[in-house]
């Protein structure tokens, strides 16, 4: 291949990698998102390395109708209804650099013809983002590393040590104490205290005591961030299970975000936790209780705990 086209494929992985786009959709003179659009956003958040994102713009738009004025208002209104769902599924506010309304989008002559369908298209907020790595898929994958890198990892980096597994063991071996150890970005924690009802996302009543504990210490330890990673038994393939509640097949992701909502509840802050459902992607092996499970991935490591 030639040195050209090279740079050129390079540089083409380069600009995908490093922004990425969504577009919300609002129905008429509305700023509050439709369950539709908040699921498809929340699907679409939950492929995001929050701990890879350098920046978030949000802008809000609107269709013709109505005053200049009050679209105005409107479209900051819908920017800030998608920053706050973002600030409750685990950024923070250092990582959106704007949030605002741009008004509205005026109908060109050729739009004549399919009015409703383009003031349907106005009628959204654009989220755009700035990383190094992009969008996942739920969990580390590998990838490949440039010639640059190397070098800047040569020079700049001491040989990173493998990541852990720390199992957290239910009674009578419980060993929750571990969670006031030293923790390093990459590291997991996998509780094997926490038990689901099958088919459910809420604990078992002896599970939820051994999460009190748990939130005990985490408030504590406010200098770790941390993914809860759920996961499910029992499905072929990797495909996720039905939450017999709801009746929808996310049974990993109800299970995390019940963990997200009981710490967040416990005094832990959002803006430290993140959720995503892991299907079953990642069996354990053996006995199946053991595979309806959740694992926190260390995200962040700040300063000295208190």
């Amino acid at each position: 291949m030639k040195p050209l086209t090279i740079f050129i494929c390079l540089l083409v992985q380069i600009i995908t990698a490093q922004n990425t786009t969504h577009d919300v959709f609002f129905e008429t003179d509305k700023y509050h998102i439709s369950e539709a659009e908040k699921q498809k956003l929340i699907r679409f958040i939950s492929t995001i390395d929050t701990s890879q994102i350098t920046s978030i713009s949000i802008f809000g738009y609107c269709d013709d109708r109505g005053s200049v004025h009050y679209n105005q208002i409107l479209s900051e209104k819908r920017a800030y209804t998608i920053k706050t769902i973002f600030i409750s599924n685990g950024f923070n506010n250092h990582q959106i650099k704007i949030a605002s309304g741009k008004g509205e989008v005026a109908l060109s002559p050729s739009d004549t013809e399919k009015v409703n369908t383009v003031r349907s298209q106005n009628r959204r907020v654009n989220i755009s983002f700035a990383s190094g790595h992009g969008i996942s898929e739920n969990s580390p994958k590998e990838r490949t590393i440039t010639s640059t890198e190397i070098k800047k990892e040569t020079v700049k980096s001491e040989p990173k040590s493998e990541n852990k597994v720390v199992v957290i063991k239910g009674y009578p071996d419980n060993n929750i104490d571990v969670l006031n150890d030293d923790f390093k970005v990459g590291d997991k924690i996998r509780f094997e205290n926490l038990y689901f009802e099958v088919g459910y996302s809420f604990l078992l009543p002896e599970s939820k005591k051994e999460l009190e504990k748990i939130a005990e210490i985490l408030v504590k330890r406010n200098n770790i961030f941390f993914t809860i990673e759920g996961h499910v038994c029992c499905t072929s393939d990797t495909r996720d299970a039905v939450d017999f509640k709801t009746k929808e097949r996310n049974l990993s992701v109800a299970r995390a975000k019940y963990i997200y909502d009981f710490l967040a509840e416990k005094g832990i802050e959002k803006y430290r936790m993140k959720y995503v459902g892991m299907k079953r992607k990642f069996p354990l092996g053996g006995d199946a209780k053991y595979d309806r499970r959740v694992e926190f991935l260390i995200t962040y490591v700040g300063g000295e705990k208190q």
